[in-house]
């Protein structure tokens, strides 16, 4: 909703700060974990990950071994 409530509890939106903020940023292990995965399926999907290669390839160098 658009009008500062919120759309499950109907109670007013509060400001984020201070504590509140700071222990929102501490992502759980399992999300950390997820993300990485995904972007790791991701990437080999593209071939810009070699197996066996601690690297990530540059999308250009994809295309030039396409080739």
């Amino acid at each position: 909703r658009s009008d500062g409530f919120c759309s499950k509890t109907n109670t007013p939106h509060a400001v984020c700060s201070g504590t509140t903020a700071r222990e929102a940023a501490i992502y759980p292990f399992e999300m950390c974990a997820a993300i990485l995965k995904g972007l790791h399926n991701h990437l080999m999907l593209e071939g810009r990950i070699i197996p066996g290669v601690n690297a990530v390839l540059p999308e250009h160098e994809v295309t030039l071994n396409a080739k």
